[in-house]
């Protein structure tokens, strides 16, 4: 434990009465058990003299109407307003990214034992993001395969510990019952894969989890998505559909399953939940795996936090209680023996007690997976995975496609570039003596500078290959202005210099100073390149699509007006630069002595300007004017939205009344408008 606690801070926090506000959810799990901790507590607060009270303000699915996606944006909401309401907050673990920088970091709070305690068997991963402890489970949330036991002891089989022993059980019992006793309604697998939206995080899990199922070995990391292991689950799953399944029930959702597991006669083997209460035909076990020794099992949990808002008063009796939730004590005589819950704390599971309640196994020989919750907008590729996999499953796609688009989710792409080839073929064709009359301007120097100034406007584009970075983006317009400002300077200034009569006091002043124009010039770019580089104008942004594989492209950083405002100013500069130059050519057109060298250059420099002109419009105002139009699209998708899913979700008033909603365009979850304007709302979109 980091933090440290000032004495005379101890000492008031000792003898001040502080109620500490804890708001939860419950619609998977048995109410009661929150009402049980919470009188746990206060009446443990009592006998120590803490001088703390507990309270707890529960929704679930007898006092709210809201699921569990909308509990969490509702927290979000007023955790974003930075409100002190609450102290500790219940939360799913796939919601640990969003959340984490509004909880404080519980290892620098609690004694170390008790993040030692949650650290085995992968439990930590459901607790930290980026090192932080974000929170720890009051119980934990696992799926196991329940296989039933009146089926396997009439045709003496055993539980499967591979989906290939699974798939042959099942269609050995089916075909026997269809033999010995008619039975046309007895399905081998449920595998929980629902096309409910309510059920999203189940399905996705049964996915995800039989994936991890198929690693080459139990100490494997997750397989890559495109691996032949994931080809070959993809491949199983449906095997097993089409041999001792249907469509249907895998389509079904959660509570037809715990419907067909508590009718018993219809199912031979499912995937689901670990649950409190017990299906009297069922087994429990580990889910099989690609091999006996392979496992895997997604994990979740009740996860509490502490609100980071809070003074330090609170924070230190929010402490208190976690201490008490999460001793060994607690969870043994709470968790585990009064409701059947399974801990987190892995300690527990060597006590016999504790293995007379619960099936040890599934935790001690478990191989647990988190989901990926790390992946920015974790709910956006929940839903995208499970389109792609219900396409495949129910509709006709490959593997191999449908794993391609499920990792086009998570990868930027760029362009690469492995090979360049430097062409100075201008040079060469100078010192041929037939074309030599047309070089005739170019000193050595010059054809020095030609060859450089070429090189900044030809390899410019090779900032847009690889991944990008900040230097990257404003590399790749800067080293277009230099080349072109190095291209057309000293070529100007050698048709001053060549040119007979000049009436102009500035040209002719040039005319007898080229070198110090140029260096002028040099300076002038030095100046607003060090100005770029201070003051940045553009910044990588991932560009996220809705059905095509997500990129990387470089944007005006329009926050930063300085860098804006630099570049417009730097680009300005070249065109009229530009402009003069070629106003002087078509004037002096006439001049006979070098008419031929102006011809070529006058013509080289209109393909210049159209190949600047296109620069511009691709890079910046085609990408301002789509960007603009894309926003608006979202905002006018996000309000037809609202209209159309009105009534269909409704919002807790007591924590957002009077609050701002923002909507990000990700969201898969639509809010009512019309209680916007019932409970004194704003509604801000932002894409």
């Amino acid at each position: 434990m980091k933090h440290q606690i000032p004495q005379l801070l101890l000492i008031i926090y000792l003898y001040t009465r502080i109620t500490i506000n804890m708001i939860s959810y419950s619609f998977f799990s048995n109410e009661n058990i929150f009402q049980s901790i919470k009188q746990n507590f206060n009446d443990y607060a009592i006998k120590n003299n803490l001088n703390i009270t507990l309270n707890i303000n529960l929704f679930s699915s007898k006092n709210s109407t809201q699921n569990i996606n909308n509990f969490h944006s509702s927290i979000e909401t007023l955790i974003d307003k930075k409100s002190d309401k609450y102290d500790l907050f219940t939360f799913d673990p796939i919601y640990i990214r969003n959340l984490y920088p509004y909880f404080i970091d519980l290892k620098e709070w609690l004694p170390s034992e008790y993040i030692d305690w949650f650290s085995l068997n992968n439990i930590d991963k459901i607790c930290t993001y980026e090192n932080k402890w974000i929170g720890l489970p009051l119980f934990i949330k696992f799926m196991i395969l329940y296989s039933n036991n009146y089926y396997l002891e009439k045709y003496n089989k055993k539980i499967p510990k591979t989906w290939d022993k699974l798939l042959e059980i099942g269609q050995d019992i089916i075909e026997q019952e269809k033999i010995n006793n008619n039975n046309t309604n007895l399905y081998g697998y449920n595998g929980l894969f629902s096309y409910d939206k309510e059920d999203l995080t189940s399905s996705f899990c049964s996915i995800y989890q039989t994936l991890y199922s198929y690693r080459d070995n139990r100490n494997s990391a997750f397989p890559e998505i495109k691996s032949q292991n994931s080809i070959n689950a993809l491949k199983k799953i449906k095997e097993i559909k089409e041999k001792i399944s249907l469509d249907e029930i895998f389509k079904e959702n959660g509570e037809y399953s715990i419907k067909l597991l508590n009718e018993g006669n219809s199912l031979i083997f499912a995937v689901f939940w670990n649950l409190e209460n017990e299906f009297k035909m069922f087994n429990k076990s580990m889910l099989p795996g690609r091999t006996e020794d392979i496992t895997g099992s997604c994990i979740g949990g009740y996860n509490i936090g502490v609100n980071s808002y809070i003074d330090d008063d609170h924070k230190l009796a929010s402490i208190e209680v976690l201490k008490f939730f999460f001793s060994k004590e607690f969870q043994k005589e709470i968790i585990i023996k009064q409701y059947n819950e399974y801990s987190g704390i892995i300690d527990l599971y060597k006590n016999k007690e504790v293995c007379s309640i619960l099936n040890c196994e599934l935790i001690n020989n478990n191989q647990f997976i988190n989901r990926p919750t790390t992946i920015k907008n974790y709910k956006r590729y929940e839903y995208k995975f499970l389109n792609y996999f219900y396409e495949f499953l129910y509709e006709k796609k490959s593997e191999k496609e449908t794993l391609q688009n499920i990792e086009n989710l998570t990868k930027i792409y760029y362009l690469n570039l492995n090979d360049s080839i430097l062409v100075i073929a201008s040079y060469i064709l100078s010192r041929i003596p037939k074309f030599k009359s047309y070089y005739s301007l170019y000193s050595t120097l010059m054809w020095v500078n030609y060859i450089f100034s070429s090189i900044f406007i030809i390899y410019s584009p090779l900032m847009k290959f690889g991944k990008p970075t900040k230097f990257k983006c404003n590399a790749f317009i800067l080293m277009l202005l230099i080349g072109y400002s190095m291209l057309y300077v000293p070529s100007f200034c050698s048709l001053i210099v060549n040119t007979s009569e000049i009436k102009n006091k500035f040209l002719n002043w040039i005319k007898n100073n080229e070198r110090t124009f140029i260096v002028l010039i040099c300076i002038f770019e030095v100046i607003l390149i060090t100005l770029s580089a201070i003051y940045p104008s553009e910044k990588p942004v991932e560009i996220i699509t809705e059905d095509s594989i997500n990129f990387y492209q470089c944007q005006l950083n329009k926050k930063n007006l300085k860098g804006v405002t630099i570049l417009i100013i730097n680009i300005l500069i070249h065109c009229l630069l530009y402009i003069f130059f070629i106003i002087f050519m078509l004037k002096k057109l006439n001049n006979n002595p070098i008419r031929g060298v102006i011809k070529n250059m006058l013509y080289f420099s209109s393909i210049d300007g159209i190949s600047i002109f296109l620069h511009i419009y691709l890079y910046y105002i085609r990408i301002w004017f789509d960007n603009a139009n894309n926003k608006k699209e979202k905002e006018e998708k996000i309000i037809n939205d609202l209209l159309k899913m009105n009534n269909e979700t409704t919002i807790d008033n007591s924590l957002i009344n009077g609050k701002t909603i923002i909507i990000n365009t990700n969201d898969q979850e639509s809010i009512s408008k019309s209680q916007f304007n019932e409970n004194n709302i704003t509604l801000n979109i932002n894409c």
